[in-house]
């Protein structure tokens, strides 16, 4: 599968593996619509679990039932969303009622509508005195200044009557299906299910590089790639490990890649507030792409 790497994208997946959900009906919309849950089985037995999505066809559910084995090829879509309701250190929500009181506006770059919040410029209320530091989660100092760090995923952004949100942006991904099939044959026992990505797409971001990371102390690579195939523009996460992590830690923004791996589901905790103000920790699921080859194929502009 070759492509022009200045101005052509790929973004195709082959699984295999068992069906854990399937509506009782498609959803009817402009066209029928399954939302389903799959899972599939790499070697040593690791279990990942999956979103499938598959457009155009009411007859799904009375050709497949839940356990059913499964054969599919499609592409990876990506659908972006926030999640609120974290807790808001009292300090920050005291210094954004004290900065209105001094100063009898917002510290914020746009001023807050009834409807639509504005993402705090921590600069003002630093130069106020009124914090000692921007918070470390803090993905932006201000409107139009962002920070880079793993650990940088939280918008902390205010209403009109000043109160303060935390929030933070996820990414979730589906396997949109275009063909498929029953899958008679089980699992291999040393190999597992059939799970196989290949892309080519352009780099968004550049997300985090550790030369010694996790138990093993191996270098690891994040990023984000942008790719627009089949009229579907989606960024898709990709992870990379050891050689092929160091070998590309000076990737840039706009450089073009193509890679070959596998789509991984990961779990990993986290605090959230309750409805009674209450921390609690909660497992949640990510995925994302698993690189076993990677390569740079021209270096590009920031411009899609």
């Amino acid at each position: 599968m070759e492509a022009n790497p200045q101005n052509s994208f790929i973004n195709h997946v082959e699984l295999t593996g068992t069906l854990l959900h399937i509506p009782i009906q498609p959803k009817m919309t402009t066209v029928p619509i399954y939302n389903m849950s799959f899972q599939t089985i790499r070697p040593k037995g690791i279990i990942d679990q999956l979103d499938l999505v598959l457009f155009g066809n009411d007859q799904f559910h009375k050709q497949f039932k839940i356990g059913d084995r499964i054969r599919l090829e499609g592409f990876i879509q990506s659908n972006n969303y926030d999640k609120k309701g974290y807790k808001v250190e009292p300090l920050h929500q005291a210094a954004v009622e004290n900065y209105y009181e001094l100063f009898g506006e917002y510290p914020s770059d746009i001023v807050p509508t009834y409807n639509k919040t504005s993402i705090i410029n921590w600069n003002k209320l630093l130069n106020a005195g009124l914090v000692p530091a921007i918070p470390d989660d803090s993905m932006y100092v201000s409107q139009s200044i962002k920070r880079r760090g793993a650990d940088m995923k939280s918008v902390y952004s205010l209403n009109e009557h000043r109160t303060v949100t935390k929030s933070t942006f996820h990414i979730n991904y589906q396997v949109v299906i275009q063909q498929y099939r029953h899958e008679d044959q089980p699992p291999h026992p040393l190999k597992g299910d059939l799970n196989r990505v290949h892309m080519q797409g352009k780099v968004d971001q550049v997300l985090y590089y550790n030369p010694a990371y996790g138990p093993r102390k191996v270098p690891f690579l994040s990023l984000r790639v942008f790719v627009n195939a089949y009229g579907v523009q989606s960024f898709i996460h990709v992870v990379c490990w050891n050689q092929l992590a160091q070998s590309h830690q000076s990737l840039k923004k706009g450089d073009i890649v193509w890679l070959k791996g596998y789509l991984q589901s990961r779990e990993y905790d986290k605090d959230v507030r309750t409805t009674n103000g209450k921390e609690k920790q909660v497992t949640a699921i990510t995925r994302e792409v698993n690189a076993t080859d990677f390569k740079l194929l021209a270096q590009g502009d920031s411009s899609r």
